[in-house]
């Protein structure tokens, strides 16, 4: 990003492959559905573009970047909300792809990657943003809670409620041993 901010252009190129990923799988679980998280990572890498002159390095760019990526996201579901759009067509509900070819895995490994995603969309947006950015993002703490502009104590706040609100979301689709785990 600085050498992007001196005017290397090739460098926001080799940025964007870096950061595209991460960024739509941050839209893809903030938001529910591929086509609204597809709009966003655009938005998003959009706004890293034309904030290269005002970026200042004060924590590591990532965090930077989820932040960015969070702030908006939360931005959409409220716009979303406000416009009472509920409609849920089309939604993409996999988490990630069953590793086994066997068709009742896939059916299970579909079913309980639809049980999260509905329960991460179940989460009020500051949790869901917490363990998104922690679970699925690889976010320590002292990220977290840049990325999310708080103090360390309330991202564990955050985090610990997240999940165990998310935990309770999916006690009727997890097994036996997760259950007294």
């Amino acid at each position: 990003m600085l050498a992007f901010q001196q005017g290397d252009e090739m460098a926001f190129e080799q940025l964007y492959q870096r950061i595209r990923r991460p960024v739509f799988s941050i839209a893809w679980r903030m938001l529910g559905d591929a086509a609204t998280a597809e709009d966003a990572a655009q938005d998003i890498l959009i706004k890293v573009y034309k904030s290269r002159h005002s970026y200042r390095p004060r924590a590591r760019f990532r965090t930077w970047l989820y932040r960015v990526a969070v702030n908006h996201c939360s931005n959409e579901r409220s716009r979303a909300w406000r416009r009472r759009e509920t409609s849920d067509e089309g939604t993409v509900l996999r988490l990630l792809a069953p590793p086994s070819s066997d068709p009742v895995a896939q059916t299970q490994g579909s079913e309980l990657a639809r049980a999260i995603q509905t329960a991460l969309a179940a989460l009020p947006p500051r949790q869901r943003a917490a363990v998104v950015l922690a679970r699925f993002e690889g976010c320590t703490m002292a990220e977290l809670a840049t990325a999310m502009d708080v103090s360390t104590a309330s991202a564990k706040v955050l985090l610990h409620r997240g999940r165990s609100r998310l935990l309770e979301l999916l006690q009727p689709h997890l097994g036996t041993t997760a259950r007294n785990a």
